[in-house]
């Protein structure tokens, strides 16, 4: 595609004045490997700056937009960072206002047919001292790019996972530095930290790059490094507590899914935050409102925020197809996506177009952006927006994707660690923390009067405190936390139904009355449902309906029994029930207008 050809299908923006003073520039760069693959590499153009050995920038949003800041021949360069457009594989076009420095204005183009990449720079530029520079310099700029894209094709052609420029492995420690880490990992190392956390985290601290350092995301070694997950968050959470690590609870935005606001203490979350680039405001009570990074101590490393360049594709990876529309502009344009749900939205407004995108016949869509729509569709089609907005808007198509690395308080609050090391950790006052699906688990004493009548206080004391330290580590053998004590009574949280009933046939053996020391035997019950987490004096406690049930059906559970909802019981398989006896049955609960179906299990070992 020709210069002429290109900027007549991304034309400069139409109130772009002094375009007789335009200095600009164009290169065909050709490559032999996945376009799809190229342009990903390339939408991080962060690091593709950081190779072309550009200096650093420095970001800050000022009334929904984003002001970037840099350094150029000991000049200081500001602009305003109009948002990027794109489509996903095929385009990438950025305009820049200029605040201060060598430009009024900046329009670049890159484009990518199979086989070739086509890039435009153009800049308007401030006087003819700048004139003459970006004169000589543009060429220059885009024949490094083509050095860099030349790269990137032969690592994708050798198989690589990223272009060998992207990341900086060199040493960064003084030598103090590192006798600070050791020391630190050695208390860490004898309190459990484990090998492979051990030398994750001695590779990462020592040579990591400060690019894929600032948020650590712990999930995401599960798949690189092979580790279990369990065990990289332990180690996360240990070397925390000896910190080697500091932890980061950060609000998320619903729309970009960028972090919002960064908070080192829990505590300090907000109920309500916004999103000045995607014009929303959005509550933090909800499923991935909060995800849970951590930092590494500046005591022994300071890990900078480093950018090159708001390389918005990058990071916006579930977004596949951003764009400007000017007011009473519609848009026609043709997809090929992979199997999936998509949604395509206007910023900032409230209607959404839904896509289930599959085999369908559906092969062309219309939408007026004012009202919602759910359609099926085939991976090919045409999609025609028409816009009846007097104001230009930012549309967007974003796949319905799962982080797979997105680690959520939940995950953190099932951890035996975070008890031990920061149970005193609360929410501030008010505050409510979605966490999900939890198998809640209440146990109780059966005929606890009695036993404490023949006993006395002081001998009852003695085995109410023994039985404690039994259930802690009957339930910690099965990835149980204890979430809350309550008078002889525990309250516990298990990943899955699967181990509350591998706990609670622990718990009846332990505490059989033919061969226990203990002069009392248990009742278990347990229930399977979302709860929010709130704040109590003793740190997090756990709330809401799912909760509740699971302690009314204490009421249908006698010694050796556990009582549980039908919607628990569903969830297990005949194998895991051979220690048990059933026994259906349905019950009224108190506050419920309907009876509830529940499952009373006697254990028969």
């Amino acid at each position: 595609m020709e210069k002429e050809a290109l900027l007549s299908k991304y034309p400069w923006p139409e109130e772009i004045k002094g375009m007789d003073n335009l200095v600009d520039s164009y290169i065909k760069i050709p490559f032999k490997s996945d376009k799809n693959l190229v342009w990903r590499w390339l939408s991080d153009t962060s690091r593709f700056n950081r190779a072309l050995g550009m200096k650093e920038r420095h970001e800050r949003e000022e009334a929904g937009k984003l002001i970037v800041t840099t350094m150029m021949m000991g000049k200081k360069q500001e602009w305003i960072e109009h948002p990027w457009k794109w489509k996903y594989g095929e385009s990438m076009v950025l305009d820049r206002e200029y605040i201060e420095g060598m430009g009024h204005y900046n329009h670049t183009i890159f484009y990518f047919e199979e086989g070739y990449l086509y890039i435009y720079m153009g800049f308007i530029p401030n006087g003819w001292i700048a004139k003459k520079f970006l004169e000589l310099g543009l060429g220059v700029v885009l024949k490094d790019i083509a050095k860099l894209v030349d790269q990137m094709d032969s690592d994708a052609i050798a198989g690589k996972k990223l272009p060998s420029f992207y990341s900086d492995n060199s040493d960064k420690l003084s030598s103090l530095q590192t006798a600070i880490l050791e020391a630190r990992l050695e208390e860490a190392r004898a309190a459990g930290l484990s090998k492979e956390g051990e030398n994750l985290l001695r590779e990462l601290i020592s040579s990591g790059d400060d690019m894929d350092l600032y948020r650590l995301r712990p999930l995401y070694f599960i798949e690189e490094r092979g580790l279990i997950e369990r065990d990289i968050l332990k180690d996360f959470l240990v070397a925390t507590h000896f910190n080697i690590l500091n932890i980061s609870w950060d609000i998320i935005c619903p729309s970009c899914l960028g972090p919002r606001t960064e908070n080192s203490k829990l505590v300090n979350l907000l109920d309500v935050d916004h999103c000045d680039a995607c014009k929303i405001k959005f509550e933090t009570n909800v499923e991935n409102a909060v995800e849970v990074t951590f930092r590494i101590s500046k005591e022994i490393r300071e890990v900078k925020n480093l950018v090159f360049c708001a390389a918005e594709p990058a990071k916006k990876d579930h977004i596949k197809f951003q764009w400007k529309l000017n007011s009473k502009q519609d848009l026609k344009q043709c997809f090929e996506l992979r199997e999936g749900y998509y949604a395509v939205r206007v910023l900032g407004e409230s209607h959404v177009l839904e896509l289930d995108v599959n085999n369908g016949e559906v092969d062309k869509v219309e939408w007026n952006t004012q009202e919602s729509q759910r359609l099926s569709i085939n991976s090919k089609f045409e999609l025609d927006i028409l816009s009846l907005f007097d104001k230009d808007k930012t549309i967007l198509l974003e796949e319905k994707v799962c982080d797979d690395h997105f680690l959520r308080p939940k995950d953190i609050f099932a951890l035996p660690e975070f008890k031990k090391y920061f149970g005193n950790d609360g929410l501030g006052e008010g505050i409510q923390l979605y966490l999900g699906e939890q198998t809640i688990v209440f146990t109780d004493i059966v005929s606890s009067t009695k036993f404490y009548e023949l006993n006395g206080d002081k001998a009852a004391f003695t085995q109410i405190k023994d039985h404690f330290k039994a259930v802690y580590k009957i339930f910690e053998d099965q990835d149980g936390v204890i979430i809350k004590t309550i008078g002889d009574a525990v309250m516990a949280s298990f990943p899955s139904p699967l181990n509350a009933i591998r706990a609670s046939e622990g718990l009846h053996e332990y505490f059989d009355a033919n061969h226990s020391h203990f002069d009392f035997q248990l009742r278990i019950s347990a229930h399977l449902g979302k709860v929010i987490g709130v704040n109590q004096n003793t740190g997090i406690d756990y709330f809401g309906n799912t909760v509740n049930l699971a302690a009314k059906l204490q009421a249908i559970a006698e010694k050796e029994q556990l009582g549980v909802s039908r919607v628990f019981f569903t969830q297990l398989e005949e194998k895991e029930l051979v220690k048990w006896n059933i026994n259906n049955d349905s019950i009224k609960i108190p506050g419920k207008s309907e009876n509830v179906d529940v499952v009373v299990m006697t254990y028969t070992n």
